[in-house]
């Protein structure tokens, strides 16, 4: 991330104090770069006068090592979660089809991430995404307890869905539920 000093001092805020602010809200959860630019914005601007700023902010690829993404545990954050995930298919070169189902079963399970767990230890879900051995692997994790559904009759058609997309194993980690959706993916294929 790069930024002029307009973003952390002004008349009213000392350069320490805005250095120190700009610190605390970049240490919060992963965020793709125009979201973190509008949070970073948003926070070392409450407390001073406007002043000229200039942000830019990055994420490298890591060369096909995979996505690690640690979001709010919000239906805000879906959106943010599936740009994310599109721009890392693209890079991995993976099919539309491919990515259009991965990521629609990926939001159901993030969704269900979000909704669903009990008590939580963390309001955040992570979720990791890469691509080998020609097949495309999802993690969505949560970190609360799992609550069974109250009846066969009332449940949502999220895990139904996303079986009919991918393959998918719910497991049950000491805190909290992991989603492992994985999938064949032509792109993928060994040469």
């Amino acid at each position: 991330m790069l930024y002029t000093d307009g973003l952390v001092e002004s008349r009213s805020v000392r350069i320490d104090d805005g250095l120190a602010r700009l610190a605390s809200a970049a240490g919060g959860p992963l965020r793709e770069p125009a979201a973190l630019v509008d949070h970073l914005v948003a926070v070392t601007r409450e407390a001073g006068e406007p002043d000229d700023a200039a942000v830019l902010a990055v994420r490298t690829s890591s060369g096909g090592s995979g996505l690690r993404l640690r979001l709010p545990a919000s239906f805000a954050s879906l959106p943010e979660l599936r740009r994310a995930l599109r721009d890392y298919f693209d890079e991995g070169g993976i099919d539309e089809a491919t990515c259009d189902d991965v990521i629609l079963a990926c939001s159901e399970a993030a969704a269900n991430a979000v909704e669903h767990p009990v008590g939580p230890r963390q309001e955040c879900i992570e979720v990791e995404a890469s691509c080998e051995g020609g097949e495309v692997i999802v993690i969505v994790r949560d970190f609360g307890r799992w609550r069974p559904p109250p009846s066969a009759g009332d449940r949502g058609r999220g895990l139904l869905l996303m079986e009919a997309l991918m393959q998918v194993d719910v497991q049950f980690p000491a805190s909290g539920t992991e989603v492992v959706l994985r999938r064949r993916s032509p792109a993928l294929a060994p040469s």
